[in-house]
């Protein structure tokens, strides 16, 4: 997850913005997947109310969401999912008979480009630090139209 975080910093900073975080990442690491439903309806999202979606690092989180018919149900209604697909299993086996909003990209082309830029530093060639590739959006049904907390709509 710490790469993550450096790779959305860094993105943000590109653009002249500040990613903090410490405000809004929540790291499920310590708990069990099986209760992750429950703990995100009963023990985060009343604390905080002006969150109206969740991004998942791992599809594989899926899963576990989807087995709790309360959060089941709330999503898609007033609470936004979407997930990122890593191309093991295709998303949608991780939530039957729901479309998943997800991001998606060319894992095959990424691994050989890997492979490619492993071989230029077993050659001691200088490589880059950070290396973009395009990535698309498939959207489903998990996602809902933003509404601010304070029901002004963002200038």
């Amino acid at each position: 997850n710490a790469k993550w975080m450096e790779a959305i910093g860094a993105a943000h900073a590109q653009r002249g913005q500040v990613f903090d975080h410490t405000h809004k990442f929540l790291d499920i690491r310590p708990f069990s997947r099986e209760v992750l439903g429950r703990l995100l309806l009963e023990f985060y999202l009343p604390y905080h109310l002006d969150v109206q979606a969740l991004v998942l690092t791992s599809s594989s989180y899926l899963e576990f969401l989807s087995a709790d018919a309360a959060f089941r149900n709330r999503v898609g209604h007033d609470l936004s999912i979407i997930t990122i697909d890593f191309g093991v299993a295709p998303v949608e086996l991780c939530w039957p008979y729901q479309a998943v909003d997800h991001i998606v990209c060319g894992w095959q082309t990424i691994g050989r480009q890997s492979i490619a830029l492993l071989g230029q530093l077993v050659a001691g060639q200088v490589v880059p630090e950070c290396k973009t590739m395009p990535v698309k959006l498939n959207t489903g049904q998990t996602c809902i139209r933003y509404q601010p907390a304070d029901g002004k709509e963002p200038a």
